[in-house]
């Protein structure tokens, strides 16, 4: 009894909720506190522990409105939504879930602690996939670096270049040999005329 008021004592000072001040002090557990408030509003308590919970239904809600209100998807079916809720009074997070889904939804109380290990089961396990696949897309990238800067990759490169290289001459000696044609062909048309105007 002395402990009770003095949690509620403190609850008043800090603005808090007495149960949290009773966890706070080892006095109960997450688990006594979620059964305490769903017989205080007549709602339905759910164990999460052991409870297969698939990750699909789990990430019909976003990973940040998740834990930003403790809140975790237990089932859904085409219209309806089970949520569990640390703090089931939670109006706003209701309606975004409503929204976000857009089905009916039927808050549930649960833990906090268990709500949190659903949310890293799922979302923890999501972030070790990408984080796999980051580094096998860096593997690549330094795999093509270190290739690009290979001794035998630079030779055969400037080997490519010679090849490059004799098959397309320089377009300077291209233009002098094509003047040098220019000339002996005027030179031929000159000598033709000159011929004819002799003979003539």
């Amino acid at each position: 009894r002395v402990d009770l008021d003095h949690a509620l004592e403190e609850s008043r000072k800090q603005n808090v909720r007495v149960g949290e001040i009773l966890l706070r002090k080892g006095l109960v557990s997450e688990e006594q506190i979620a059964q305490a408030i769903a017989r205080q509003f007549a709602m339905t308590h759910v164990r999460l522990e052991g409870k297969e919970v698939a990750s699909e239904t789990v990430k019909l809600v976003p990973e940040a409105v998740a834990r930003r209100h403790t809140i975790v998807p237990i089932e859904s079916g085409p219209q309806d939504l089970i949520l569990g809720m640390a703090d089931p009074l939670n109006i706003f997070a209701l309606d975004q879930v409503k929204m976000i889904t857009r089905r009916k939804v039927q808050p549930v109380v649960c833990s906090k602690a268990e709500i949190l290990r659903v949310l890293d089961r799922v979302f923890a396990a999501e972030q070790s996939v990408k984080s796999v696949l980051d580094e096998i897309d860096l593997a690549g990238l330094e795999l093509l670096a270190q290739e690009s800067e290979n001794p035998a990759t630079l030779e055969r490169r400037r080997g490519i270049g010679r090849l490059d290289d004799d098959l397309c001459p320089d377009p300077v000696g291209i233009a002098a040999v094509d003047h040098v044609l220019d000339c002996r062909r005027d030179q031929d048309v000159f000598s033709s005329v000159s011929n004819c105007a002799w003979i003539a």
